[in-house]
Order: C-alpha cells, then sequence, then structure tokens
C-alpha cells in the first residue's frame, strides 16, 4: 500500500506492507502525530504567534512518522522469535 501525505506544501509518500495489523498501527501513528500539530497549531494561533515557528514541530512531525514506518517496516521483516 502507498500512503500520500500532504501537509502545507510538503508531500511524502510512505509505502507500507499489505499487512492489516502494519496499516493499522501506521495510520494510529499518523493520526497522533496529525492532533498533535492541530493542537500546536491552535495554540499558536490562539496566542496571536506567527505559524512559522510550527514548521519546525511540521519538520519534526514528518521525521517521527518516517522513522515509525522504519521501524515498522523493520519490524516486519523481522522474524518472530518463538
Amino acid at each position: 500500500m502507498r500512503a500520500r501525505m500532504i501537509v502545507g506544501e510538503k508531500e511524502s509518500f510512505f509505502d507500507i506492507p499489505n499487512d492489516v495489523d502494519l496499516q493499522a498501527r501506521f495510520f494510529e501513528t499518523v493520526q497522533a502525530a496529525a492532533a498533535e500539530l492541530a493542537c500546536e497549531a491552535e495554540m499558536r494561533n490562539t496566542l496571536s504567534f506567527h505559524l512559522a515557528p510550527c514548521k519546525s514541530a511540521i519538520d519534526e512531525s514528518f521525521a517521527q512518522i518516517a522513522a515509525a514506518v522504519g521501524a515498522l517496516k523493520e519490524f516486519h521483516r523481522t522474524p518472530e522469535i518463538s
């Protein structure tokens, strides 16, 4: 499965193995990151800050999502130990 994410002008693609559990965990991670960003952006707007300071948070969240996808892929490749 190929997931496409767009935040502002930034677009990213993630290839996710065709494993229902891995896909569910990926989307939970994405939803959590999106909720965190929305909350931070709302707080900054409420406090009349410029949105520019959120750019580093957005970049960091993309890095976290990419790392989570990498970890899920690695987990998927690692044989289970009995």
